[in-house]
């Protein structure tokens, strides 16, 4: 999602990380309609759910963001090109991220 500043990667998988990401944007009431009840109605419905949350995040810095989901140790990830990407640390003990630039993709 774009933010006012830069891009953020937001991955609510399960429904409690969803719930918890409704808790940082302060409970928007659309967050309860029938259209987004559950994972399966939030993926039928992704092109509404994208607009509304894009209209969120455009109004928020992605350091705010980011440190808002971190705080509450949420499933977000900058998306960062612009230097800060280094002062980004990853969760105790996560094992999932890996910086880009020393990745090599299968076949290179």
């Amino acid at each position: 999602m774009e933010c006012r500043d830069g891009w953020i990667f937001i991955c609510c998988v399960e429904e409690h990380q969803w719930q918890q990401f409704v808790e940082i944007m302060g409970s928007p009431e659309w967050a309860e309609m029938e259209l987004f009840e559950n994972r399966l109605a939030r993926g039928a419905n992704f092109d509404a759910l994208q607009a509304l949350l894009q209209e969120w995040c455009s109004e928020q810095s992605v350091d705010e963001l980011y440190d808002a989901a971190q705080a509450a140790a949420r499933a977000v990830r900058a998306g960062l090109d612009d230097g800060r990407s280094a002062r980004v640390a990853a969760p105790a003990g996560a094992r999932f991220l890996r910086d880009a630039s020393t990745t090599r993709s299968p076949g290179r």
